[in-house]
């Protein structure tokens, strides 16, 4: 109950229901690297998915994707699909999306 209260006292909801536009486009954008298959994304969170073919090329691209984020100031965690998953705050603003995605792309980029 005391966490439905503060989620409605500070905003978070409605918060979270503003910034999804932002969050969504942003995340779907990480789906042009030759590295990813699909992204999804609902509410303020969101999954990456690998592209078969370069797993079967590298096939602890999940795990060195993880460890990638955590070098450029990105925290996430492997998904069984394989995926990462992607659950900000729900007090993060545009630059912080913009932050977390482009943290995301540069260890993408780093592996890729």
């Amino acid at each position: 109950k005391v966490n439905l209260e503060i989620l409605e006292k500070e905003g978070l909801i409605t918060r979270a229901a503003e910034i999804e536009d932002t969050w969504t486009s942003s995340v779907g954008a990480l789906a042009d690297s030759d590295l990813i298959s699909e992204t999804r994304a609902i509410g303020l969170m969101g999954a990456v998915a690998f592209d078969p073919k370069a797993l079967e090329e590298r096939p602890s691209l999940a795990e060195d994707t993880v460890a990638a984020c955590r070098e450029h100031g990105i925290l996430t965690r492997m998904l069984v699909g394989p995926a990462i998953h992607l659950s900000p705050p729900l007090v993060i603003d545009e630059a912080g999306v913009e932050e977390l995605t482009g943290g995301i792309r540069a260890a993408l980029d780093s592996l890729g």
